[in-house]
């Protein structure tokens, strides 16, 4: 199965890495390693993550180990795993999905 990144979920990631980095630049770095390895799992076992009921059908989520309060939002495909973004779960997340899905 193929592993597609939305560009902004590449801006996701640097936003809460430097947020987290502020604090703690060791934690940051786990951070981005937790994101990378729940992408890859992800990868291999699409449908693991919790169903979500969003305007677009098929989208699910994913918290991040370790990193429980951000979840990857992602849409599992025929041929691909598509990441969606990553947010940090105290936000409006249909909001800020539907905005990004727009």
């Amino acid at each position: 199965m193929n592993l597609l990144v939305k560009s902004p979920v590449w801006d996701d990631l640097r936003e809460i890495g430097l947020r987290i980095a502020a604090e703690n630049p060791d934690a940051a770095d786990r951070f981005l390693t937790a994101a990378e390895e729940s992408f890859d799992l992800l990868r291999r076992h699409p449908r693991i993550g919790r169903l979500r009921s969003f305007s677009v059908p098929g989208v699910r989520s994913w918290m991040i180990p370790d990193f429980q309060n951000y979840v990857i939002f992602y849409l599992p495909t025929e041929t691909e795993v598509q990441i969606l973004a990553v947010l940090h779960g105290a936000r409006d997340l249909a909001s800020a999905l539907a905005q990004r899905l727009e």
